[in-house]
């Protein structure tokens, strides 16, 4: 073995961000077309990282992993936000008026 057959970890992470990276720009990554990475899923959402990472931890929202890399499926998010969606009076009034 020669000294530049070793592989520190540091150099895996950098080899696994530029695999990701042009992953991602070629439109060619193992995730579905409505998977997207975690924290974009946040940006997007306009949800804080941390709470997201949470939601996801706590298994609210399901998630894939590809490698160390968390995908979230943009119908997952889209479930959670109208399952947690409050509604206005005057929505909850017209469901009342057309129940009666």
């Amino acid at each position: 073995m020669q000294i530049e057959d070793i592989v520190t970890k540091a150099d895996l992470a950098a080899f696994e961000k530029r695999i990701m990276a042009a992953l991602e720009s070629s439109g060619k990554n193992n995730a579905g077309p409505k998977d997207i990475y975690w924290r974009k899923a946040a940006e997007m959402y306009g949800v804080k990282p941390g709470k997201l990472s949470g939601l996801i931890r706590d298994g609210e929202i399901a998630h894939s992993k590809f490698g160390r890399r968390i995908f979230v499926n943009t119908d997952d998010m889209d479930a959670f936000f109208r399952k947690n969606r409050i509604m206005s009076n005057d929505e909850a009034a017209s469901k009342a008026f057309a129940r009666s």
